[in-house]
């Protein structure tokens, strides 16, 4: 029998960070918007690599169906079928999320149960579900991308007699409002700071003056005079 670790896949479910941020301005500042998607994206691969089950990017290019629920629901079946039990579905806008919570929803590894992270909108910032689960859920035809994914989710379950295992809330950056809303949490904060402070450290170097040693004029004057 496989161990949950090894029979699990964690998908990260996210369009490249430069093309997430052309579609989604979090900060209104072109270059500091992108940064923030890039630390965002990278945030999320780091979290889903340290943890223990196997690390699987979905972005744009890989991505089949023409709405997001065909999407994400092909992209699940597609690595069920390479032989796991259990996927993981992660987006790349939750900067809280770590391998912890990751680690947490494998250690629940159970055929009939679906682990949900709910974000501060209703939705979800991760959905852990099994290969029998996943089957007997209509999937595809969830409420993406609205305020009743959660719920939706929830009551899909219920209705399937499927146990439903929750973790702790967390933000998910849908705007720039929530930047500002949330930007004195602790995992924001930290990646806020390095980008204003990243963009000022570049800003001054590229202005940084050019300091020329002061020439100085020879004084031929001789000694003075003792009266």
């Amino acid at each position: 029998m496989k161990s949950s670790q090894s029979s699990t896949a964690v998908v990260l479910f996210a369009r490249k960070a430069n093309v997430e941020a052309s579609h989604k301005p979090l900060l209104n500042q072109k270059d500091r918007n992108n940064l923030l998607h890039q630390k965002l994206i990278k945030a999320a691969k780091k979290a889903a690599i340290s943890s223990s089950g196997a690390f699987y990017h979905v972005h744009e290019n890989i991505q089949v169906g023409d709405t997001f629920g065909e999407r994400i629901s092909n992209s699940a079946r597609d690595v069920f079928a390479k032989g796991y039990d259990r996927v993981i579905l992660i987006g790349g806008d939750c900067p809280g999320l770590s391998s912890h919570d990751i680690d947490k929803a494998i250690s629940s590894f159970d055929d009939d149960k679906i682990v949900l992270g709910p974000d501060q909108h209703g939705g979800a910032y991760l959905i852990s579900i099994s290969k029998e689960a996943f089957n007997k859920i209509d999937f595809k035809n969830l409420q993406w991308n609205t305020s009743r994914l959660f719920t939706d989710l929830k009551k899909f379950a219920l209705d399937k007699h499927i146990e439903v295992t929750e973790l702790q809330k967390k933000i998910d950056l849908n705007s720039d409002e929530d930047v500002f809303e949330y930007a004195s949490t602790f995992e924001l904060k930290n990646i806020l700071v390095s980008i204003f402070t990243s963009r000022f450290e570049r800003l001054l170097e590229t202005n940084r003056p050019t300091l020329k040693r002061p020439s100085v004029t020879p004084d031929h004057r001789g000694p003075p005079i003792a009266a």
